[in-house]
């Protein structure tokens, strides 16, 4: 008869999560900041102003090359950060669990599956604690984590020219000038050579564009009697018609310790950016992976979502059967000058 270590392995949880996955929806930020992954703790990368190409510098012939400038190029450290929790099987579960074996009933099966189910639970969390990462990098310029007793705080340098208040608030739908303010928005980066063609906000920052009186008149101009607002396919449809932006709701979030839903992006808070990626979420080694690419553990440990490790793990008093997911992962933000932070609700 297969023991409970037999029957909870880093391995099959490890296979059992790359398949549930497949049913989630993939959060935005990670196409914005794709998965790598390097050894160790720091985490180095090269900020580049991203300017408008220049000319080819004119020169006679035979005469020495002259060097380009370099200005606008910086590089960025940090020391990405350590993750973990666990969840464990209890003594009673785990005779639970036993019984059911001898008992060769349906039932172990479920008890199983419940089992899988909370380690699910522990790889959704890793999950969205990149995202919160990611995401706030994006909408805010700065990353801020405070949980455990431990406090994280990294800043991306998004230059203050590129964090927006618009003269007259997108909630005052009146007088909002929203396509004027992104138009102004996109010539600026523009200039200097970056194309903004991505619009990102969440359904409540949208429906101040929806009720705005300058988009209605703009969109219904030959209408006679003109909508109380647009719809939303209409008015994103209208936003990429007269801006060039193709525009992203996102309205998911995640729930604090203190058990408050947040939004990834916020209420009032509007991203420009280009259609490329932005920068990538990086992985470090655990100390958990370092054990095991040197063979120096007695867990069972595997490697999932690129850099995070499940470990399980008997103890012996009590008897209890545990499973852990740890991280170490930090994103860099090599377009952080490639963006508009814009705040567009009254506050």
């Amino acid at each position: 008869m297969a023991t409970i270590k037999d029957l909870i392995t880093s391995q099959f949880l490890g296979s059992y999560w790359e398949e549930y996955k497949q049913s989630l929806e993939p959060f935005f930020g990670e196409g914005k900041f794709p998965n790598q992954k390097k050894l160790g703790l720091d985490l180095n990368w090269i900020k580049g102003a991203n300017k408008a190409p220049v000319m080819l510098m004119p020169s006679a012939f035979d005469a020495k090359v002259v060097p380009i400038s370099k200005q606008g190029l910086e590089i960025t450290k940090a020391q990405m950060p350590f993750f973990k929790n666990d969840i464990h099987l209890n003594e009673k579960v785990r005779q639970d669990i036993m019984l059911l074996q001898q008992a060769n009933s349906e039932a172990l099966n479920t008890a199983i599956q419940r089992v899988y189910d909370d380690t699910t639970t522990l790889l959704n969390n890793a999950s969205v604690t990149r995202e919160v990462m990611r995401m706030q990098a994006l909408t805010t310029g700065a990353i801020s984590i405070s949980s455990n007793g431990q406090s994280l705080s990294y800043d991306y340098g998004v230059p203050t020219a590129n964090k927006k208040t618009p003269t007259i608030k997108w909630d005052v739908s009146d007088t909002a000038d929203p396509i004027g303010d992104i138009r102004s928005w996109k010539l600026q980066l523009a200039n200097k050579g970056i194309e903004l063609t991505e619009m990102l906000l969440n359904s409540v920052t949208l429906a101040y564009i929806q009720k705005a009186k300058s988009v209605k008149d703009l969109a219904f101009a030959n209408i006679s009697n003109t909508p109380a607002t647009m719809s939303i396919s209409a008015v994103t449809s209208f936003l990429k018609s007269e801006t060039g932006v193709d525009v992203y709701v996102y309205d998911k979030g995640y729930t604090t310790e203190a058990g408050v839903f947040t939004k990834f992006v916020a209420d009032g808070t509007v991203v420009l950016m280009p259609s490329n990626e932005l920068g990538n979420t990086w992985f470090g080694t655990t100390p958990e992976e370092a054990d095991l690419m040197y063979g120096n553990t007695k867990a069972d440990v595997s490697i999932v979502d690129t850099g995070v490790a499940i470990t399980t793990w008997v103890d012996v008093d009590p008897v209890d059967v545990r499973t852990k997911a740890s991280e170490i992962c930090l994103p860099s933000f090599e377009g952080a000058n490639s963006i508009i932070i814009a705040s567009v609700k009254t506050a």
